[in-house]
């Protein structure tokens, strides 16, 4: 199984995202300080703000400090999953 899909079906359904909402994630979205994770174009068009799971901590941070410094090595979009 693909790591990325490890990280992100895990770390979606934790948090209530849906599939869309995942890919557009950016990093900038995601506060791991305030715990909660910002969706700003979700169904309809709406915003709103879901809790990041704590179960999902861990797994986001390691993927943040080793996986997507290499992954975005060649051009960084700012998408949280490259």
């Amino acid at each position: 199984s693909c790591p990325l899909r490890r990280l992100t079906t895990p770390s979606a359904s934790a948090t209530g995202l849906r599939r869309s909402e995942t890919l557009d994630l950016m990093v900038a979205d995601v506060d791991r300080a305030g715990n909660e994770v910002r969706v700003l174009r979700g169904k309809g068009g709406r915003g709103r703000i879901l809790p990041l799971a704590k179960e999902s901590e861990a797994a986001l941070a390691a993927y943040l400090a080793e996986a997507r410094p290499k992954l975005a090595a060649a051009a960084d979009s700012g998408h949280f999953f490259l």
